[in-house]
């Protein structure tokens, strides 16, 4: 006998007794049963199962598919390509042909570039199934009705140690399951188990009845993954946000208002339309966490998984989103969702108890769930769960309950034979998508808007060069690199016809004398000229140091957190279609421009209130190549400090390290040529030595030196500096440029590794 719960009518999770109906309400009756009333055709999905027609291949010697309207066989959905695959017949025999498509054809669940058809075959395309049968290819839509079968699950993390056991479970299409438990009880183990992200290192899960891990590729776009980071810029428009999401995830083919009418419909479907010229950082935590569901609903997947997606709002904001994803499961897809709250769990299907150790405590309705732990109330279950009173004792009472019979009778009966339990890597990133030069210009262009609408950010690049410039400034006086000789020289005594001092120590100075010096002098020695600032080789050589040593301060740190301040971000669209070169190139193509426009402002500020000598127009050009060479080889470094950290905070702690060796072994506070044989070796592998010596052969030092004479010639001394600028500028350029090159191959490793952890 049906009770008056099981009968009651929900509408958007409250039950009701009557409605006016309007045009797409979604109504549950009970627990198992949607309806959706549509009253416009603009609310029909865009290729109804019903309209796609079987085709007799007898007769025929080609087939088109794909989402334009002149194909055989059309399939208006935004994971279809406008001309997708093509079947043909070559001498007696039919071969499907993938068309260059962005998101792949597939055969049997593998993806196929070309490949002949037999009977019996199943054709994937988007969400659409075809099956080959008595020579007619029949139409199986998969979209909102993909069912899922969690078969022996387990984890296991070293020797013995489990965080997922043996787990059972069916999600059947359009359901809404939450997955409730305490913290560390594989909640988040068994998501990312069920979606593919990190495969289970047992048992298997099946997409109707496809091994997940082994055909990945084929439901890789019907697959949504909302993690517990937002997957957004807070920076950009929620709208740009969107717009540059759609050109990186649907089709290449896909036309301007093609992507602005899909990016409608998601703002109206998450009742966002009035907020999204709205930066993403001025919005409320419910509203961001509806972005990121929005970024997934792009591509209209059936199937969404999310991790904690209410976790920090307030009750009224985690019913209304709670609510939001009871109507995105009631519109046709299956929503898996981890959460601690449990105050909305009566608006799922289906709920997932888990305790400690990745044991399944209970899985079944919610009124289910109530009635088998013995409570009034779902909280209850939380410290039922904590006290008890052994490991995994509420997992085989379960099994042992008429509700395992129930819910997963059918799947734990499945044939054990094939489970395989070798360790699996995560999927690898999709092949295709969009082209690597266009994904390029898409990342190019979102850097640079995130930069221009991060007003703060933007300002501390632009004052970072000229504050600094002009702090170095100063530090020395205008002639410190002049070639003025500090004694007055021998013929200025001859043409006075005043004798020499005797003794070099007695010999008067060139410059940098006040009235009381310059008063001491014969006075056919004394001159204003007499008064201008002394030049000091030895200071100059430490001018050209700080410049070097700021460009790699300033192209470090401007790179090192660029990659991981949005890694849940980077890793997504990874598995979406993301390739790292275009990516990293995007990246140091901003940075670029980034350091050009510092080593400009740098080096101009300094030459405006330093004289730097200019033999020839090289002389200015040098100095800026090099400069610029240098924040490149910094800028590469901190991308690969950026790939190679987990946290914003590690990438903060790890510069000051990497910077420190720059400034103790570049040659210019402790010469190289006094450094041991080790410090040496380690000199060789600094960016600022490379620099430095390019900086001080071009301004030519050793002239400089000679000319000023005195003291300065000490600078010339083999034991010290001695041939230090005696080099090859373009040689230091070269290795400088080698740095650049060998940093970013070990960025795009680090950021390769991270597709396997």
């Amino acid at each position: 006998m049906t009770s008056a719960a099981e009968t009651a009518i929900y509408h958007h999770g409250q039950r009701i007794a009557h409605k006016l109906l309007q045009d797409n309400d979604s109504f549950r009756i009970g627990e198992n049963v949607h309806i959706v009333f549509l009253d416009s055709p603009a609310a029909l999905p865009e290729t109804p199962i019903g309209e796609i027609p079987t085709i007799e291949l007898a007769g025929r010697d080609l087939v088109t598919i794909g989402r334009d309207r002149t194909n055989d066989i059309t399939l208006g959905h935004p994971q279809v390509s406008r001309f997708h695959a093509k079947i043909e017949r070559r001498a007696g025999s039919w071969f499907l042909v993938d068309l260059g498509s962005t998101n792949g054809t597939f055969l049997n669940g593998k993806t196929v570039t070309e490949a002949p058809l037999d009977e019996g075959d199943h054709l994937q395309i988007g969400p659409y199934s075809f099956a080959l049968a008595d020579g007619k290819l029949a139409p199986v839509t998969t979209e909102g009705n993909v069912r899922i079968d969690a078969i022996a699950l387990s984890r296991s993390v070293g020797r013995g140690v489990f965080i997922l056991r043996s787990v059972y479970l069916t999600i059947k299409p359009r359901e809404f399951v939450a997955i409730v438990g305490a913290s560390g009880s594989g909640k988040s183990t068994l998501v990312d188990a069920l979606c593919g992200f990190r495969p289970a290192t047992a048992g298997k899960v099946l997409y109707n009845g496809l091994d997940l891990y082994q055909t990945y590729d084929a439901f890789r776009t019907s697959i949504g993954y909302v993690p517990q980071e937002d997957l957004i810029h807070r920076d950009l428009p929620l709208r740009r946000a969107l717009q540059y999401a759609a050109e990186l995830r649907l089709p290449r083919d896909t036309t301007p208002d093609e992507r602005e009418a899909r990016i409608d419909e998601v703002l109206q479907e998450l009742g966002l339309e009035d907020r999204q010229t709205t930066p993403i950082s001025r919005l409320s935590g419910g509203q961001r966490k509806r972005v990121s569901i929005g970024v997934e609903l792009l591509t209209k997947p059936s199937l969404f998984f999310l991790d904690e997606p209410t976790s920090g709002l307030d009750p009224a904001t985690e019913t209304r989103m709670m609510r939001l994803l009871r109507e995105l499961a009631d519109q046709g897809r299956t929503l898996v969702l981890i959460t601690h709250a449990t105050q909305n769990i009566l608006l799922c299907d289906k709920v997932v108890f888990m305790a400690k150790g990745g044991f399944v405590a209970f899985f079944g309705t919610p009124h289910e769930a109530l009635d088998f732990f013995g409570v009034q109330e779902f909280v209850d279950i939380y410290d039922l769960l904590d006290k008890e009173p052994a490991l995994g004792h509420y997992a085989e009472r379960y099994r042992a309950s008429p509700y395992f019979q129930l819910h997963l009778g059918e799947v734990a009966a499945l044939d054990q034979a094939e489970l395989a339990s070798a360790r699996r890597r995560r999927p690898r990133p999709a092949d295709r998508g969009v082209s690597r030069l266009r994904q390029f210009d898409i990342l190019t262009r979102r850097s640079l808007e995130i930069l221009w609408w991060n007003k703060r950010a933007l300002a501390i690049l632009l004052l970072q060069a000229p504050i600094i410039a002009l702090l170095i400034a100063l530090l020395y006086n205008r002639a410190v690199l002049s070639e003025q000789p500090l004694l007055i020289p021998m013929d200025q005594f001859i043409a006075a016809r005043v004798p020499p001092p005797a003794s070099q120590l007695e010999w008067p100075k060139n410059c940098g004398l006040n009235d009381e010096e310059i008063a001491r002098l014969p006075e056919a020695l004394r001159s204003d000229a007499l008064r201008q600032p002394c030049g000091n080789a030895r200071n100059g050589m430490m001018l050209l140091f700080l410049i070097s040593i700021v460009s790699i301060w300033l192209g470090t740190s401007n790179a090192a957190k660029e990659i991981v301040k949005e890694l849940p971000i980077y890793r997504r669209e990874r598995m979406v279609s993301l390739k790292i070169v275009p990516y990293l190139a995007s990246k140091l193509t901003v940075l670029t421009g980034v350091a050009l426009f510092q080593t400009v402002l740098l080096l101009g500020i300094i030459a405006g209130f330093i004289t730097l000598p200019v033999y020839s127009v090289g002389t200015p050009i040098g100095i800026i190549v090099t400069t610029l060479t240098t924040f490149l080889a910094a800028t590469s470094l901190g991308l690969f400090v950026s790939a190679v950290v987990g946290t914003n905070d590690e990438a903060g702690n790890l510069v000051p390290i990497l910077l420190i060796p720059q400034i103790i072994f570049a040659g210019a506070i402790f010469p190289f040529r006094e450094m041991g044989e080790l410090a040496r070796f380690v000199a060789n592998f600094t960016v600022s030595k490379w620099s430095w010596e390019a900086l001080g052969a071009i301004i030519d030092i050793p002239r400089i030196a000679r000319a000023q004479g005195g003291q300065s010639l000490t600078l010339l001394d083999d034991s010290k500096w001695g041939q230090t600028f005696d080099i090859a500028v373009q040689q230091h350029l070269a290795i400088l440029a080698l740095f650049s090159a060998v940093l970013l191959a070990a960025a795009y490793v680090a950021l390769k590794r991270k597709d396997s952890l």
